[in-house]
């Protein structure tokens, strides 16, 4: 009697079959020479990440629902609609947008964020999100990540502790975000993201934000993503900052649901790894990952840095917990 296939063998022979039979699978396989480049010694984090998204430069990094905009005979409000495709980003794009909004940072004329400032982010996992969060590694400014869907109450203390210059909102959270800029003494600039003007009830929340700052006479800057990245073409990129591997670059809080949130430290060199020593036996498949997963925890960080790295396995040691903190601030 024949053995029975183990079930590594059988899959390998069964993503063979496809790669032969799909062209356009097999053009999306990881490229070793890539996965090499990234490990070279000395690499700082933005020139690991540099080498990635112009390394695969014309391939898609990102894809999301298309969407389009339709009129509601009886209302006459707009709302978008499901389409039965995705629209996509590629590397090269993905890179450009955040090298443009990175630039617009440093160099804004009357609230600039420089290397070491605190930028804290509040929405659900998406392509502008990503950009944004991308945009934060090449400007050399710390990260926050805050959970989208807390309550105001909640990350107050965050905020109160990192002491952020800008935060970055998506529509959907942007109440609870005019909540914490306007408790704050030191964000200057609310960004808003996955944002469509075009969408009655998107504008309305928008339109009722900046409202908000101008009842309580506050100086705060709202304005769309898009406006960031129309000025960030146009601007001189922002220096790159120094090949410190123990930088801080991202600060993730706890729920704190059984206490004060507490944020766990992550350094360039924590951040790296998640690049390309997360998951090391994945298969050297191209890989395609619906993330869903928060970029306020570690894990959904990983699930997406190490598809868009390529996820070609190391020779690391199998890790299968999240990759350690160097400390805590609280």
């Amino acid at each position: 009697m024949a053995t029975p296939p183990t079930e590594i063998t059988s899959t390998e022979h069964r993503v063979e079959q496809l790669l032969a039979a799909e062209p356009q699978l097999r053009d999306a396989a990881p490229d070793a020479g890539i996965a090499e480049a990234i490990r070279r010694p000395g690499l700082s984090l933005v020139e690991l990440i540099e080498t990635v998204m112009t390394g695969y430069a014309d391939r898609a990094a990102f894809a999301e629902r298309a969407t389009e905009v339709v009129t509601d005979p009886v209302t006459g409000r707009t709302t978008r609609r499901l389409l039965p495709r995705f629209d996509t980003v590629t590397y090269r794009e993905a890179w450009q947008r955040a090298c443009a909004i990175a630039g617009e940072w440093t160099h804004h004329a009357e609230a600039p964020v420089a290397a070491g400032d605190f930028v804290a982010t509040l929405g659900f996992t998406s392509t502008e999100y990503a950009i944004i969060d991308l945009a934060c590694v090449r400007a050399g400014v710390v990260s926050v990540p805050l959970q989208a869907g807390a309550t105001a109450g909640t990350l107050k203390p965050i905020v109160a502790e990192t002491v952020p210059k800008l935060l970055a909102s998506n529509v959907d959270n942007l109440g609870t975000a005019v909540d914490l800029v306007l408790d704050s003494t030191t964000v200057r600039r609310l960004v808003v993201f996955d944002y469509h003007p075009e969408v009655d009830a998107e504008r309305e929340k928008f339109e009722a934000a900046k409202a908000r700052f101008a009842s309580a006479d506050s100086p705060i800057v709202v304005e769309p993503l898009s406006a960031v990245l129309e000025r960030g073409a146009t601007t001189a990129p922002a220096p790159v900052s120094g090949a410190d591997p123990d930088r801080l670059s991202v600060l993730i809080y706890t729920s704190g649901s059984t206490g004060t949130p507490k944020g766990a430290m992550y350094t360039d060199r924590l951040i790296a790894k998640l690049w390309h020593e997360f998951f090391p036996e994945r298969p050297p498949f191209p890989l395609v990952d619906l993330n869903f997963m928060p970029l306020s925890h570690v894990l959904g960080r990983a699930m997406l840095v190490s598809t868009l790295a390529g996820a070609v396995p190391s020779t690391s040691p199998r890790r299968t917990t999240c990759p350690p903190c160097s400390r805590t601030s609280r």
